[in-house]
C-alpha cells in the first residue's frame, strides 16, 4: 500500500492530505537558492486550509493534468523576489524541467 492509497482510504477524518520534502536547489535567472522543494497531494491545500497571499495553491486540474507548476512560499517571495511578481515566471527546481509559478 503506498502513500497515495492510504490517503484513499482514510474515512476517520474530515480531511486528510500529505507533503513530501527534501533538500534542494532553485535558480531563477542567475541566482542559485538553497530551498526545501516538496511534493503534496490534491487535498493538502485544503485540508490545511491554506489560501494563497497572492496568486493561488494548486488545483485539481494541475494534479490531472500533471502540470509543471510550483507554489512559492511567502517567505521565499519575500527574501528573494522582493518587489517582483512571479505570476507566470520560469523557475529550475531541482535541475527538474522548468516549472512554472501560479
Amino acid at each position: 500500500m503506498n502513500d497515495l492509497d492510504v490517503l484513499a482510504s482514510a474515512s476517520s477524518f474530515e480531511s486528510v492530505g500529505a507533503c513530501i520534502t527534501e533538500d534542494g536547489e532553485m535558480t531563477a535567472g542567475d541566482e542559485r537558492v538553497e530551498i526545501s522543494p516538496g511534493q503534496v497531494s490534491p487535498s493538502f491545500f485544503s485540508t490545511m486550509r491554506v489560501r494563497a497571499a497572492t496568486g493561488r495553491v494548486l488545483s485539481a486540474d494541475d494534479f490531472r493534468q500533471r502540470a509543471d507548476v510550483v507554489v512559492v512560499s511567502d517567505r521565499l517571495r519575500r527574501t528573494h523576489f522582493a518587489g517582483r511578481s512571479l505570476r507566470g515566471a520560469v523557475l529550475t527546481v531541482e535541475q527538474d524541467v522548468n516549472k512554472r509559478v501560479t
